[in-house]
């Protein structure tokens, strides 16, 4: 359990400060939102995990439908089918973007603008694909970031004008 994805999960409950009351995800199956949760229970506790709401997004209905049924018991998450790129950020939302590919024009796009705009996030994508070049210019432009080492090949995380 001590892999790539708890390594993430435990670097984004660090990030966690007391301005922070949602966690906004990006986590087609669920491994991400499970570990993060064990993260902040084992960073901060359980009154500060009982004080979060977390929204679980995704752009695909089907996956949106699975996160509801997979999730519905769980009082803390919501479920939302939206471009997590197009809804409104703030100082109280941390936010995880987790890219399997970025490599279409449009997608890619829309995160560099959203990153260009000063938003504050974590995020991850497969430098496997056609995105890598691009990617990695993108992340060359940004002020603020810091790398998180994952020891992961051809997957890259960083962690973008957040201050813990």
């Amino acid at each position: 359990m001590r892999g790539t994805v708890y390594h993430r999960a435990m670097r984004l409950a660090s990030l966690l400060n007391t301005n922070h009351t949602k966690i906004r995800l990006m986590d087609g199956h669920g491994r991400f939102l499970f570990l993060f949760l064990v993260a902040v229970l084992e960073v901060h506790g359980l009154h500060r995990l009982n004080s979060l709401t977390i929204e679980l997004v995704d752009i695909d209905a089907d996956v949106n439908d699975w996160h509801v049924k997979a999730f519905c018991g769980a009082r803390c998450v919501q479920c939302v089918c939206e471009d997590i790129l197009f809804l409104r950020t703030g100082i109280h939302i941390l936010l995880y973007l987790n890219f399997c590919g970025i490599g279409k024009k449009n997608a890619f796009e829309s995160l560099k603008e959203f990153l260009l705009n000063g938003n504050a996030c974590m995020f991850s994508a497969s430098t496997a694909r056609a995105a890598k070049r691009r990617l990695l210019a993108l992340i060359g432009r940004l002020q603020t970031k810091e790398r998180v080492e994952t020891g992961r090949k051809n997957f890259l995380t960083y962690i973008v004008n957040c201050t813990a």
